[in-house]
């Protein structure tokens, strides 16, 4: 699924994409549609309707791991709707969190840092409100941790220390209060965190292990660049899910 979905952010046409796999292009459309977007009939991206949501629950918990890590919704001043950017040094990781947002018609680069800016839509618009309230990126009040908010989380902005085993999560942008409500929301599901000077939060070592497992119930794909923040955890007991 996810070559599949870099060939078409690549801007490989759908029928050579089904060449290159040896299936019928109508399987790549049933891809692409999984993963979130439909594409017309000459492989082009569908029109972006504006009176329609596109985030539903799933999506909405998958932007909020990713908010809560490197993710950012942008609204310029004069702009009536926002935009969801991304950044990432790895590509894989990139085409990853912008898989279930393909519906809103994003733009990309194809050189480091990868970056993606999906089409302004009021569904980002509503999302930019709950999120930086005054301009300011803000833990919104009504979040709820669960293991895939907590998977994008890590992936986006985690560290695994290897040796000593334990995770470290990076909150330095959230205020204190922001930062303490998050270790909150972690003891409710069982896991120990404390945090430090340096803007970040770390979890003890027998949490960490059962934060890793919890995060793969989530069923999502690990980025091969971003397994070894798994440590010795086996990824593939836990077979990915459809992104959308």
């Amino acid at each position: 699924m996810s070559m599949i979905i870099s060939n078409y952010l690549a801007g490989i046409p759908v029928p050579k994409i089904a060449a290159q796999y040896r299936c019928s292009v109508q399987t790549i459309y049933n891809r692409l549609r999984q993963a979130g977007t439909k594409p017309n009939r000459d492989g082009s991206s569908h029109v972006l309707n504006y009176a329609r949501s596109y985030l539903d629950e799933f999506r909405r918990r998958f932007l909020d791991g990713l908010l809560l890590g490197d993710g950012c919704i942008r609204r310029q001043r004069d702009d009536a709707n926002a935009f969801l950017s991304l950044g990432f040094k790895h590509k894989e990781v990139r085409d990853y969190f912008v898989a279930p947002f393909l519906c809103y018609n994003p733009w990309f680069s194809h050189k480091e840092p990868f970056r993606a800016e999906t089409k302004r839509h009021p569904d980002f618009t509503k999302q930019h409100n709950r999120w930086y309230p005054g301009g300011i990126k803000t833990v919104p009040s009504d979040l709820q941790l669960d293991p895939l908010v907590c998977f994008n989380w890590f992936i986006g902005d985690g560290n695994y220390h290897q040796v000593k085993r334990y995770i470290r999560l990076s909150i330095h942008c959230f205020q204190e209060n922001e930062k303490e409500r998050l270790v909150t929301l972690l003891d409710r599901l069982g896991f120990r965190a404390s945090l430090h000077s340096d803007g970040q939060l770390s979890l003890t070592k027998a949490s960490s292990s059962k934060f890793l497992q919890y995060m793969l119930v989530a069923g999502q794909p690990v980025p091969i660049c971003y397994r070894y923040k798994f440590g010795e955890t086996n990824v593939n007991k836990h077979p990915p899910r459809a992104c959308c």
